[in-house]
C-alpha cells in the first residue's frame, strides 16, 4: 500500500512527520520547511493533548493573538479548529492517531489527538459534530486522514482497560489488544464520511517514528494541517 503522508495543493497543505522534524528544533527557527512550503512557527497552534474530548475553534484566538512572534498553545483540548488561512494546526504523537479534517466547500480544517482516551470518548465525532452544527458542513464534503500511529498487534492492555474501552465504544475488540484505528474509521463512518485517506503505518513497528510503547520515549513527531 503507497502511503500519503503529505499534501500541498488548491489552497490545502496537511503534512504528518517523523523522527526528521524534531519539535524543539523547529520551536528554536523563525520559519522551518515541509516539502517545498516555508512556515513560520509564529504560525503554529498547539494543543496541550490532556487525552480527553476538549474541542476548540480557534479563529477568536488567532484574531487575539494574530500579532504574537511565537506559536500558540491552547490549553486542555486535544482537537483544534479553524476558517482562518496561514494558521497551521498541530498534533504531537509517539502511538496515539492523528487525525486530519478538511471541508472543502466551507474551507475549514481540523486536526484532532486521538489516543486510547480520546477514542474512548469519540474525540473524531465529536469534532465532526461541531463542524456539523456550528460551521453546517455536511458529511459528503468533508475529507479525514488518519496518521500513523500504533496497531492492535502492539497494543495489549489490562482487562480492566480492555473492558471499559470496548463498553464505551460499543465496537468489538479481541482481548487483550485494542485496534484504535478500527474504532475511529468506524466512527467517521457514523457520521456519513466516505473520503478518507488512512496511513495504516504503526509507530511500534517503524523505526522512523516515536513509539512510547516501544521505549517509552518522550520524544513526538509533528502532524499539522492548514489552509492558505
Amino acid at each position: 500500500m503507497d502511503h500519503q503522508l503529505s499534501f500541498d495543493n488548491n489552497g490545502l497543505f496537511w503534512f504528518f512527520g517523523n523522527k526528521e522534524y524534531n519539535l524543539e528544533d523547529i520551536l528554536s527557527q523563525k520559519c522551518f520547511y515541509l516539502e517545498n512550503r516555508v512556515i513560520p512557527t509564529s504560525k503554529l497552534l498547539l494543543c496541550e493533548q490532556v487525552h480527553q474530548d476538549g474541542i476548540i475553534i480557534t479563529d477568536q484566538i488567532i484574531s487575539n493573538c494574530a500579532d504574537l512572534a511565537q506559536p500558540i498553545h491552547i490549553p486542555n483540548t486535544d482537537s483544534l479548529i479553524t476558517s482562518k488561512k496561514n494558521w497551521f494546526l498541530c498534533i504531537l504523537t509517539a502511538d496515539c492517531i492523528t487525525v486530519l479534517i478538511y471541508d472543502k466547500i466551507k474551507k475549514i480544517v481540523a486536526a484532532v489527538h486521538s489516543g486510547r482516551k480520546g477514542t474512548q470518548l469519540n474525540i473524531v465525532g465529536k469534532t465532526l459534530d461541531l463542524l456539523f452544527t456550528h460551521f453546517n458542513s455536511r458529511p459528503q464534503d468533508i475529507s479525514l486522514i488518519l496518521g500513523p500511529g500504533i496497531s492492535a498487534l502492539h497494543y495489549k492492555v489490562s482487562a480492566e482497560i480492555f473492558e471499559k474501552f470496548v463498553q464505551n465504544t460499543a465496537i468489538e475488540q479481541k482481548y487483550p489488544y485494542l485496534d484504535l484505528r478500527k474504532v475511529i474509521q468506524i466512527q467517521i463512518e457514523q457520521k456519513g464520511i466516505t473520503d478518507v485517506i488512512d496511513n495504516d503505518i504503526c509507530t511500534y513497528e517503524h523505526p522512523y517514528f516515536y513509539s512510547y510503547r516501544k521505549n517509552k520515549t518522550s520524544q513526538r513527531q509533528l502532524s499539522l494541517i492548514g489552509l492558505y
